[in-house]
């Protein structure tokens, strides 16, 4: 089944904007993995032509890394909030300093 045909029966079946289009890839290079895509379905219905380009674009950036997508790997080193953590704990250690309070 093509997605254009699955995307209408699930639109009409439950007839919401957010419910979710999913795209599931496999790889190519053994050991095989599998990646699961989420993309609302009025992003889709907006820009087709975009949605399927972003998709051809995760599964070939997902045959060039393996495991993981590039997007997905440089998203996650991006969350990673450690510097922010320790930033906030410094400042809160300072602000408690001036005053001369402590955590204790």
């Amino acid at each position: 089944m093509n997605r254009q045909k699955a995307c209408s029966e699930t639109i009409r079946a439950l007839d919401k904007d957010i419910t979710p289009l999913h795209c599931v890839y496999r790889g190519r290079i053994n050991p095989q993995s599998f990646i699961r895509m989420e993309i609302p379905f009025f992003m889709w219905e907006q820009n087709r032509e975009q949605v399927e380009e972003a998709i051809k674009i995760v599964a070939w950036q997902h045959e060039l890394n393996g495991n993981t997508p590039f997007i997905q790997t440089v998203a996650d080193e991006l969350s990673q909030l450690t510097y922010e953590k320790d930033l906030l704990e410094k400042q809160t250690l300072a602000m408690l300093n001036s005053k001369k309070l402590s955590l204790a």
